[in-house]
This record gives C-alpha cells, structure tokens and sequence, in this order.
C-alpha cells in the first residue's frame, strides 16, 4: 500500500483553488485534495459550471508520493490542461 497526497488544483485569475475530493467542493487556497492511499480512480466531475469570469485558467490534478500535505516538485507526478474563457 502507497499512500499519497492527491492535488486537483486551479490557477485561476483570482488565485489558486484547491478541490476537495471526498467533500466535493472548492477551497481558496493550496492545499491536498486527499491524503489516501494510491488507487484507480474512475473519472470524476470536479467543476460543472454555465459561466466562468473572463480570463486563463489551468487546471493540475497530480499525485504526490511524500504525503506531508505540501506540493514537493521531486515526488510529484501531475497533468494539467489550460483553458481560456471568453466573452
């Protein structure tokens, strides 16, 4: 057994948010989705919104093997998407 610290993470133009995955909601902030052990997970809907304020934005969901509940760059494996909102 693994156990890791899950990130879902957004930089958005008025900071980072954080998602939560076991209370589905977003959080100001850095801060772990997860402290679990290392699992398939199946896909998840995290952000199911109309609207979206103006701006860029990049969504991260990685996995981080030392689970201290801090981002560590050299045990961090992650994925990230841009998205660009307009009117």
């Amino acid at each position: 057994v693994i156990e890791v610290d899950w990130w879902i993470l957004v930089d958005t133009p008025f900071g980072f948010y954080s998602y939560r995955l076991f209370e589905n909601s977003w959080l100001p902030g850095i801060v772990p989705s997860a402290r679990d052990d290392l699992f398939d997970i199946a896909p998840i809907e995290v952000l199911n919104v109309s609207l979206l304020p103006r701006g860029s934005y990049r969504f991260y969901c990685g996995i981080d093997y030392w689970p201290n509940g801090k981002i560590d760059i050299g045990q961090l494996e992650y994925s990230s998407v841009a998205v660009e909102v307009r009117e």
